[in-house]
């Protein structure tokens, strides 16, 4: 029982550990998540200016007259739904900026940021297998606290077990009684009768 309870407290420090990490985890990719948010907007920012800078030239070719208004209604769609699009990003990046904040426990969750990191500047490593298993096993700490439960549960089927077998009790007892009587008084019955 002991060891169950030690084993108990390894699991509780292991839960710790496990919600650091995890929320280390969260914030790099919250992280990852806001600058590639900014990446999709700078690029709907683009396809808006070429969208708008498109409608402005078919809308000039008609007034010169060598297009039709069909396709200045087609360009405007274009750009309209362009316009939507770049709206939608907006809010999908500030989404993800705050979602950050919430992550890092900054209370301004509108605080915005200049992401510095560049995602077209990637180095691709290249990494050895066995070391790569190696930290996993010794520095993993979701890993860890799956072998502690299984540890805990070891130790629970050794309680169980233990429940199961004969047992041997021993017990010991002692009474001492003492009675004094007075029979100074007494009468008593002598065959003849009473005296």
């Amino acid at each position: 029982t002991r060891e169950r309870l030690a084993a108990l407290q390894q699991e509780s420090e292991g839960n710790a550990s496990v919600v650091m990490s995890n929320t280390i985890q969260a914030i790099i990719l919250g992280y990852y998540k806001a600058i590639i948010e900014k990446e999709k907007l700078n690029e709907f920012t683009r396809q808006l200016e070429l969208s708008r800078d498109k409608y402005e030239y078919i809308k000039l070719k008609k007034e010169i007259g060598s297009s039709v208004s069909t396709d200045v209604l087609l360009e405007e769609g274009n750009y309209l739904t362009d316009s939507t699009n770049f709206l939608n990003q907006q809010l999908v990046e500030s989404n993800a900026v705050r979602d950050l904040n919430v992550l890092m426990g900054v209370e301004d969750v509108q605080n915005s940021y200049d992401f510095t990191e560049d995602l077209n500047e990637y180095k691709v490593e290249s990494y050895d297998i066995e070391l790569l298993l190696q930290k996993l096993n010794k520095e993993n700490v979701d890993l860890r606290k799956q072998y502690l439960s299984q540890s805990i549960l070891k130790h629970d089927l050794s309680l169980r077990k233990a429940e199961r077998l004969p047992s041997l009790t021993l017990n010991s007892g002692f009474n001492d009684n003492r009675q004094r009587l007075d029979l100074s008084n007494a009468t008593f019955f002598t065959g003849d009768g009473f005296s």
